[in-house]
């Protein structure tokens, strides 16, 4: 006994009428009418998803832009400030130098008779914005010590403070000076601008290394700040052990 398999129809019958014309007859495939139906709206659908997707990029783009345009205009507004603020220091500074060497009065710092003085040297040390920390004394090798400390900076704004730094040991009648090479040869006197130079905003670190005979164990230093133009503005006396 045979069964007739029910076929599934792949085609779809039209017939047109048209005014008095004759009919006209069509023929579809039913797959390309569902592509037709289904197809289209997808790929519209997915189209449009597409362009909103590089609208909404690019609008992000410009706004991350804007946003950080902002951000770049005040940076360089501060670092603008930042720069005008120095070079108004630079050009007090300048003044004032060129005021001291061109007056004739002179300013006797007793207690410095080894430095050589400038005219129009002052000694600002009673208004000073630096301070001395964590000052250390060690010993380093046979015949060699070294005098390690912070230079400080106490501005309430953080402003930046240079100069030149000195350290001096009296030891058993002999003066020892820090840099090494701060009195040239063929001078008796030091002069303000031969120390170590810094610039600071926060704090400095300072190792000061001198050579030393048979010391006693606790030795007395001396600490000497000038200005970048001369003028004294710290007068620090630190006496330590030695450690080993």
């Amino acid at each position: 006994m045979s069964k007739n398999k029910a076929q599934t129809p792949t085609k779809l019958s039209f017939i047109l009428y048209e005014n008095e014309t004759a009919p006209k007859y069509f023929e579809i495939s039913k797959r390309y009418l569902q592509a037709l139906i289904f197809g289209l709206p997808l790929v519209s659908l997915i189209s449009i998803a597409v362009v909103i997707s590089v609208l909404l990029y690019f609008k992000n783009l410009k706004t991350n832009a804007q946003n950080r345009e902002p951000k770049i205009i005040e940076s360089l507004r501060k670092e603008n400030q930042k720069l005008k603020k120095q070079k108004e220091k630079y050009i007090s500074q300048n003044k004032n130098l060129q005021t001291k060497l061109l007056t004739n009065d002179t300013f006797s710092l007793n207690s410095l008779a080894l430095f050589k003085q400038i005219s129009g040297q002052m000694d600002q040390t009673d208004q000073t914005d630096l301070v001395v920390e964590s000052p250390t004394l060690v010993k380093k090798g046979e015949q060699k010590v070294a005098l390690n400390f912070n230079l400080a900076n106490l501005t309430k704004n953080k402003e930046k403070i240079s100069g030149y730094i000195f350290v001096l040991l009296k030891e058993q009648g002999t003066l020892r000076y820090y840099p090494s090479n701060s009195i040239p040869e063929d001078k008796m006197q030091i002069h303000f601008n031969k120390g170590e130079y810094f610039a600071t905003s926060r704090f400095r670190p300072v190792e000061a290394s001198f050579f030393h005979g048979k010391a006693t164990e606790k030795l007395t230093f001396k600490i000497i700040v000038f200005s970048n133009t001369g003028d004294l503005i710290l007068k620090k006396t630190i006496s330590k052990k030695l450690q080993n």
